[in-house]
């Protein structure tokens, strides 16, 4: 998940007053074909026991329906558009 984590440069002194506060450990798993891991995630999510647990596929699948959604919105309205234009052309036309 590219955008969970930020990274920043800092000078020496600002990254000596945060040395002493708490770390973390971050985990992961590289895997060929994400797109088919399904069963990989559904699995991975039985195996392991930690709370804020991160995996490609639910993200992916979300991702996908919000820009089906979106696309199929767009075209909807293009299509609408399109059509209410031609009609008013087609109008002024035999208006003349």
């Amino acid at each position: 998940m590219n955008s969970m984590y930020l990274t920043m440069v800092v000078q020496d002194k600002v990254f000596d007053a945060f040395r002493g506060t708490e770390r973390k450990t971050i985990r992961a798993l590289l895997v060929n074909n994400q797109k088919d891991s399904a069963a990989l995630t559904a699995e991975l999510g039985k195996l392991i026991d930690v709370t804020p647990y991160k995996t490609f596929y639910p993200q992916y699948i979300a991702d996908m329906e919000a820009r089906g959604s979106l696309m199929f919105i767009g075209s909807f309205l293009g299509l609408v558009l399109l059509l209410a234009t031609g009609s008013i052309l087609y109008f002024r036309q035999l208006k003349l």
